[in-house]
């Protein structure tokens, strides 16, 4: 016992120092001088000027009244585009209040005069956004209001028609994203006097919404796969290269210098057991670390909005959440977090514990493919320094830069007060978002700087942004099954698996960009224009922003579902039954195609195991992975890792719906209040993140309880894999013979696919058929 506090708990507290120094200071602080230099626009929030005054942010929509102006989208933040509070409205498809909003938003459009001659009323403006601060409206919309401005100008309708065409954003790179106006843009060129030349009918050239959110799809999987094979082969030659002590090179020698400042040796090769130790005492410790923080906050620098200290309970669930890469955020991030908690803090936690759950997947492909017996799983602390410093740092720095080059603020100043053009007071926080952005979306953990996450035009300006960040959520999980290929030494091992997760990916994100493009039944009741069109992308767009559309908000939805990330850009909560169903279900799978960074594969192991074992029992095969024998043990942990997880989700969803608190956060009625707590708890015990998130997550019942399930989630998974890492280990690799079970084939990877969806359709399609099924029917 005297061994433990020299050899794992204090390396714990000096490498928890010095790697929150280097995240959350130094490469937060790097970036933001580089970005004030490059982009200080940008970098600053992207004021707007008129007549010597800032009247808002070309990225932040604002609430326009006035006949003279054209109107932005019903607004949910606050009491309408408080840029301090940003956020949806998370009304549920069939939730009454949902259709009575959009009755009396039509309604109003009416009198005005801005429905077609059916009478129905483009969709984007009846329905809100996702952050609340969508500064964009459709082509339709805004031609639908052309002859009310003109008339309250005085102008003609061909002259506003001209204005709008020449202030209408294309696709980016002529697929991305859906054609969009800029409402505070246009307003100011009308304020100015700006003159086009007239337009008597609109430009009906465009590419219609579903053929560019096909070769939008087929464009992300052309970029992401090449892209996550050669990561994975850099990844295995970092992470797998010699001891620094043996590299005389400077990054050798500076790597070195660190580990002896952080008390560590570096050339130990660990067995499981103190493997494990480390993985837990460090996670403790930065756990504590990050509590620390956020309850200090109040008395430390970097405050500018001056918040006070984070309240306990809030502090521990937010500490255990960043801290097992769950990142569930209970709280509004531009009301609560100072820039120093979320560089310290939470920047610091999205690196580590995507580097401890990746750490722990490069143990456990040790211990798989260990070439001779009684051979080590590794040095913990070197594979966590390595995997910060050589691939999590460099790649989010890069992508931080680019980020503020599209308008992602990264400022220490404090936010901006603007006068609108109607003469209203408006804040807009700011703050160092695009290095937290980078590895938000890269470490798969999702943690917004704002309360709208992804959704908010300062985190996810544009729909180049937006693929950028569905590529960073997926590139590292699936190079990491390349990296299992090449530590086999069987490449096709790992790209079978790939092509399971691929597969996985195209069918969920075709279903749900399939319901939501048709749209809400009651909306379209209520008179709102659904139909796809060149001048709208049209479905059901409550809860999502114009820019991306549906089809780059449902691409979104299912990679971070299908990952550990758990960032949204849109409101699952305001998805359709099934179109919310389908990022519920990737949850509920475990999140194993292809899983979050690390996290991905020791859950996709069970699944192998599993489905070997079925599978040699089906054909008579011997259950052998990689040549080493799967005993006993290895499917009893296995089997233990299932039930414990699938158990502790159904159990605290039955939970919330027996106790007066749980069944007091449902904000939806009807099954879809059941939806709203179930994916709550496979969210937390997947370790995602993401919710639906009308759902009252506040209160002291799902704190305390999403706390334990996050917990649960992490290292009741953990400390099994890496025992079955260490008993792979200990094996003996026997030659492949006639009664081995491929592995590295197409009969296995349907095999897998089955085993997947078949043990994960037991565990939860009664609960499914509860919920957003029987609303479905309803």
């Amino acid at each position: 016992m005297r061994k433990i506090p020299r050899n794992i708990i204090g390396p714990s507290v000096l490498v928890t120092l010095v790697l929150a120094f280097i995240t959350g200071l130094l490469y937060t602080a790097v970036v933001t001088g580089i970005a004030q230099v490059s982009f200080p626009h940008q970098a600053n929030g992207s004021p707007v000027e008129h007549n010597g005054t800032t009247v808002g942010s070309g990225l932040i929509g604002q609430n326009f009244t006035s006949d003279r102006y054209f109107h932005g989208r019903p607004s949910a933040a606050g009491s309408g585009y408080d840029a301090t509070a940003s956020g949806g409205s998370n009304l549920g498809p069939t939730n009454p209040a949902l259709q009575l909003k959009v009755e009396a938003a039509v309604n109003e459009s009416r009198q005005r005069g801005e429905a077609g001659t059916d009478g129905r009323v483009p969709v984007d403006a009846v329905t809100a956004s996702g952050s609340g601060l969508d500064p964009d409206i459709t082509v339709a919309n805004a031609l639908g209001q052309v002859a009310r401005v003109a008339r309250a100008r005085n102008m003609t309708e061909d002259a506003v028609r001209g204005l709008v065409s020449a202030h209408t954003e294309e696709r980016d790179l002529g697929v991305l994203g859906e054609p969009r106006v800029n409402v505070l843009a246009v307003n100011l060129a009308l304020d100015d006097g700006e003159k086009y030349p007239d337009l008597s009918a609109p430009l009906t050239d465009r590419q219609d919404p579903q053929t560019a959110g096909v070769i939008q799809l087929a464009l992300i999987f052309a970029v992401l796969l090449p892209l996550s094979y050669v990561l994975g082969v850099a990844m295995h030659r970092i992470l797998t290269g010699r001891p620094p002590a043996k590299d005389g090179k400077l990054l050798g020698r500076f790597e070195s210098r660190l580990y002896r400042i952080m008390g560590v040796d570096a050339a130990e090769d660990m067995g499981w057991k103190k493997y494990t130790a480390c993985v837990l005492v460090f996670s403790l410790v930065s756990i504590l670390f990050t509590y620390a923080v956020l309850r200090g906050q109040g008395a430390l620098p970097l405050n500018p909005e001056g918040h006070g200290a984070v309240d306990p309970d809030v502090a521990l669930n937010t500490a255990v959440s960043f801290g097992t890469n769950t990142n569930w955020q209970v709280y509004s991030g531009e009301r609560t977090m100072s820039y120093l908690s979320q560089m310290l803090a939470l920047t610091f936690q999205n690196f580590a514990s995507a580097a401890a759950g990746l750490a722990v997947a490069l143990a456990l492909m040790r211990g798989v493919t260990a070439r001779s017996k009684g051979k080590g799983l590794g040095n913990f602390w070197v594979d966590l320094t390595r995997i910060i410093l050589y691939v999590l740092i460099p790649i989010s720095t890069i992508v931080a830069i680019f980020f503020v080059s599209q308008g992602v603020p990264q400022t220490f100043g404090g936010p901006i007060h603007a006068v609108t053009l109607e003469g209203a007071n408006q804040t807009i926080p700011v703050g160092p978002v695009a290095s937290q952005e980078a590895i938000k979306e890269l470490g798969t953990n999702g943690g917004g700087f704002f309360n709208a996450n992804s959704a908010h035009p300062f985190e996810n300006p544009n729909p180049l942004t937006n693929f950028v960040q569905i590529i960073l959520i997926l590139i590292v999980p699936l190079a990491t099954l390349v990296m299992f290929g090449k530590m086999a030494r069987r490449i096709r091992q790992g790209l079978v698996l790939v092509a399971v997760a691929v597969a996985f990916l195209i069918i969920a994100m075709a279903v749900t960009a399939a319901q939501e493009q048709a749209g809400n039944p009651a909306s379209d009741r209520s008179g709102a224009d659904q139909s796809p069109t060149v001048l709208q992308c049209g479905g059901n767009m409550e809860g999502k922003e114009v820019r991306f559309g549906i089809y780059g908000s449902t691409t979104f939805a299912v990679a971070t579902t299908s990952t550990s990330c758990g960032a949204v850009n849109s409101m699952h909560d305001s998805y359709t039954a099934l179109g919310g169903m389908v990022p519920m279900f990737m949850i509920l799978l475990g999140e194993v195609v292809p899983g979050g960074v690390g996290a991905g594969f020791f859950s996709l192991f069970m699944y192998i195991m599993l489905t070997i074992f079925i599978a040699g029992l089906m054909v008579g095969r011997l259950p052998s992975f990689l040549g080493k024998k799967i005993g006993a043990f290895e499917m009893k942990m296995t089997v233990l890792i299932l039930i414990i997880l699938e158990t502790t989700i159904l159990v605290f969803s039955a939970l919330s719906l027996l106790t007066p608190e749980g069944l007091a956060g449902i904000t939806n009625p009807g099954p879809h209040g059941l939806s709203q707590v179930l994916y709550a708890f496979g969210s937390g015990v997947g370790n995602n993140g993401s919710a639906f998130g009308g759902l009252g997550a506040a209160s002291t019942w799902y704190i305390v309880s999403m706390t334990i399930a996050m917990f649960i989630g992490r290292f009741f998974i953990i400390v099994p894999m890496l025992a079955i890492s260490g008993s792979f280990a200990d094996k003996h690799i026997y030659p492949k013979t006639a009664g081995t079970l491929p592995t590295d084939n197409a009969t296995f990877a349907v095999f897998l696919t089955g085993v997947i969806i078949i043990i994960a359709g037991l565990s939860f399609l009664p609960v499914l058929v509860l919920g957003p099924i029987l609303e479905r029917l309803l």
